[in-house]
């Protein structure tokens, strides 16, 4: 072995580069495995992303906010989100809210994250995790704020919407509509047109 990298691991990584399916490299693995002997868990090493195991493998790298800033390409794009860098140059054009994620590249994107998506979000995230954030001035005092004011909205359930006042509301609107028809119907003028409106 190298390091904590076997010889059986090596010829698994390098299949990944090729055009095979990863459940077929996956077979291969655990076949060349058998045939060499006792490897550690190959079918599991080949079956993760190779960027999840190397982060694993890894000791955290940590970055400035200089280092994010300068990756602000879509072809090489880190963003940041709680303390958190990421390095989505791959998912960027596949981002589901389209590219919106454009303005957050070599940024912290920590407040509008964690307002628009969810929890599960969070799990693929992960994928794309690269080191931690070391940040030499404190945070911007508007960051400050947003967050004591989200922290506020959540305290008093303001993100939870009530099925209630969206009936009541729905319910004014077909009756305005009903109203505005029963006008033009019974006095079928010129004036009952103008006042249903």
């Amino acid at each position: 072995t190298l390091g904590q990298w076997s010889l059986s691991t090596t010829f698994a990584f390098k299949r990944l580069t090729t055009k095979k399916h990863s459940s077929d490299i996956s077979v291969e693995a655990q076949k060349e495995s058998v045939a060499r002997g006792p490897v550690e868990n190959i079918s599991q090493s080949v079956a993760q992303p190779i960027r999840r195991r190397w982060v694993q493998d890894k000791k955290p790298v940590t970055y400035s906010l200089k280092d994010v800033a300068s990756h602000d390409m879509p072809q090489d794009c880190w963003i940041i989100i709680k303390e958190k860098v990421y390095d989505v140059s791959t998912f960027a054009e596949q981002h589901p809210g389209g590219t919106v994620i454009n303005t957050y590249f070599g940024r912290d994107a920590t407040d509008v994250f964690s307002t628009f998506h969810a929890s599960t979000s969070w799990k693929i995230l992960q994928n794309f995790y690269i080191g931690n954030l070391v940040r030499e001035e404190p945070t911007l005092e508007l960051l400050k704020e947003y967050r004591e004011l989200r922290a506020l909205f959540l305290r008093e359930q303001l993100f939870k919407s009530s099925k209630s006042y969206y009936l009541f509301k729905t319910l004014i609107n077909v009756s305005i509509v009903a109203t505005s028809i029963a006008i033009i119907s019974l006095y079928k003028s010129y004036r009952a047109v103008l006042l249903s409106a």
